[in-house]
């Protein structure tokens, strides 16, 4: 699940910038009117009801700034009595709308930041898996070089010797590690 999660994620952020924003709008747009079919259901629950949709957007689309300010302001325009004004709210509704607001831009600073560190996380991944590699690539070049240094040695040796069959033996072993595959 998690790993569907991300890639679902990475997919949406490699949109156009303008495609996410138009999704946001759309999805809050549909939240809106959503809610406007559930009137009667869920009485007093404007804030809440829009939560999870600027919360999904600021998560997988990261247009959270945008998100936060675009749902609470439609929800303050089109649900907060009376609806469509900017005149005459209910105060409850004010208090609503900024308290949406502060929390959502609270939210949207902590998912920048996990997303930062997710980014920072991934590039030193990255970085050691390459620090590895480099370690490995030149573990091999030095045991193919004390492979050669042995086998140099023994061809100065006199032939049919004791060491001669000791350092053929031990080049031998060296070559066979420096060719061992890195992953």
């Amino acid at each position: 699940m998690r790993a569907a999660l991300l890639h679902f994620s990475s997919r949406l952020l490699h949109l156009p910038a303008s495609a996410r924003y138009a999704i946001t709008a759309g999805l809050s747009l549909s939240v809106i009117a959503y809610k406007y079919t559930l009137a009667g259901a869920l009485p007093g629950a404007d804030y809440i009801f829009v939560a999870p949709a600027a919360a999904i957007c600021t998560v997988f689309l990261h247009t959270g700034i945008f998100a936060t300010v675009l749902t609470a302001s439609l929800t303050y325009i089109a649900l907060v009595e009376p609806a469509w004004s900017l005149g005459g709210k209910d105060p409850s509704g004010s208090v609503g709308f900024i308290a949406f607001l502060f929390c959502g831009l609270l939210v949207t600073a902590a998912t920048d930041l996990l997303h930062e560190l997710l980014a920072e996380t991934e590039r030193l991944a990255e970085e050691r898996r390459h620090i590895a590699d480099e370690i490995n690539h030149r573990t091999k070049n030095n045991l193919q070089i004390i492979a050669a240094l042995l086998r140099s040695e023994a061809r100065g040796m006199a032939p049919g010797g004791s060491y001669t069959y000791v350092l053929e033996a031990g080049a031998r072993r060296l070559s066979i590690v420096g060719r061992v595959p890195g992953k």
